[in-house]
């Protein structure tokens, strides 16, 4: 486990810790922040929000609010964040909305699955905490269950490895293991899954047949200029 997490680490430029899943590395930063106000910004998994319900009830309905409304961020709020979005790529402003909540003495995390560390590295741009699935893109061969969370922060680092010790989600050895030899790879699969991607999305475009095609790199995504701006390959994703 430590070797895999440092690897991770050493990806994103921060401390890891690593989950049985998704989404409960997701879990593990709101039980970890534990905030009475979430405000989501380009959240679309469903995994998430159903996360997020289990933190609301875990709480108290009346004692945490879930919101979109950018504008009542205060202090102590978490500003949740999930960018390319899953399914249809959307991507967020990662640095102004970590400014916003620095500003505002709130916090933030942000769901980088579609685009790992080799696309965006979302520590760079402000943001406290990044977590992943690691059973997609990072895993990469359809045999690995598992999450992460990579701060920055030695204080909030430790206070999630803590809690994952106490409660016992942790990633089995064996995940750990393929995950390590996965992670070898991972710079020259993703650069291929992003051509790959990027010629479908393309090709797709054009076809009679279909309506829409939900990548960056198009012109007519809404996300085009983010993504000029902000990433080095298009998402592998359409």
């Amino acid at each position: 486990g430590h070797r895999v997490e440092a690897v991770l680490g050493a990806l994103e430029g921060g401390i890891a810790i690593t989950y049985s899943s998704g989404v409960s590395a997701e879990y593990a930063v709101l039980h970890s922040v534990h905030p009475n106000k979430i405000i989501l910004v380009g959240v679309g998994y469903h995994g998430t929000h159903l996360a997020i319900e289990q933190y609301v009830r875990s709480r108290g309905i009346d004692n945490v609010k879930v919101t979109e409304d950018i504008s009542s961020i205060e202090k102590g709020d978490l500003i949740l964040m999930e960018s390319p979005r899953n399914p249809d790529c959307l991507l967020v402003d990662i640095k102004h909305y970590a400014d916003l909540a620095h500003q505002k003495g709130a916090v933030c995390a942000v769901d980088s699955t579609f685009s790992t560390p080799i696309i965006q590295k979302p520590l760079e741009l402000g943001v406290d905490y990044v977590t992943h699935s690691c059973t997609k893109f990072l895993g990469g061969h359809s045999d690995v269950l598992g999450g992460v969370v990579v701060c920055k922060d030695l204080a909030k680092g430790g206070k999630l490895l803590r809690e994952r010790t106490y409660i016992g989600n942790v990633m089995g050895s064996l995940e750990c293991f393929l995950l390590l030899r996965s992670l070898r790879t991972l710079p020259i699969r993703m650069k291929q899954h992003c051509k790959n991607a990027y010629k479908i999305a393309v090709w797709l475009s054009t076809h009679p047949k279909v309506k829409i095609v939900h990548n960056p790199c198009l012109p007519s995504h809404p996300s085009h200029n983010l993504w000029k701006e902000t990433m080095k390959y298009a998402p592998p994703c359409f």
